[in-house]
């Protein structure tokens, strides 16, 4: 079964609530941007969804499927420019282009929301591990504390320590929080 009978489950509000919550979860391992346990943190939370319960669910694959919808139109978007490209000699893809699509981001008019940002972070937060020979996921760890603690907003030099702790992770390997709190970095800076 693939993601639109799993969407389609949890919709259909004859099915028992085991099935719909397990229907949803099944969805979002199919579709998860973000990775699993950020996807379901930020999209439960956007849809407000204290307690599993139908009309939540329901919430929850809106929020899904608009980002879905998005994502794809993107994916669409991206074959048509690279046929053309093709067509015109150009073989290899822009190292940009490939880095959009793959990844891990909020697709969606718009900056992600905030509040969902902030359950996603504290999602992931719980995955670092603290050693000394591990200074930098120490310090995303204290960059995702502070984005958690003042929910979603950081002053200049909190923005800085962010942006150089990004740095840092994004020369040796990528991390899943660095592109959450990228987002968080970017969308600070304009207010």
């Amino acid at each position: 079964m693939g993601y639109g009978k799993q969407v389609r489950t949890v919709l259909d509000g004859r099915q028992p609530l085991g099935h719909r919550y397990r229907a949803l979860r099944t969805a979002v391992e199919y579709y998860c941007p973000l990775g699993f346990v950020a996807t379901w943190a930020y999209v439960t939370a956007e849809a407000g969804m204290q307690q599993f319960d139908g009309d939540g669910a329901v919430r929850t694959v809106v929020v899904l499927e608009t980002s879905r919808v998005v994502w794809l139109a993107e994916i669409e978007a991206f074959a048509a420019r690279r046929s053309t490209e093709k067509a015109n000699g150009q073989r290899r893809t822009r190292k940009a282009d490939v880095a959009f699509l793959n990844d891990p981001r909020w697709p969606g008019i718009g900056a992600p929301s905030r509040v969902g940002l902030v359950a996603a972070v504290a999602a992931q937060r719980k995955n670092l591990v603290h050693t000394p020979e591990n200074d930098v996921h120490a310090r995303l760890a204290d960059c995702a504390d502070t984005y958690i603690n003042r929910l979603g907003y950081f002053r200049p030099d909190e923005r800085t320590a962010l942006l150089d702790t990004i740095t840092a992770l994004q020369a040796p390997r990528r991390f899943s929080l660095a592109p959450l709190l990228t987002y968080a970095l970017l969308a600070d800076s304009k207010e």
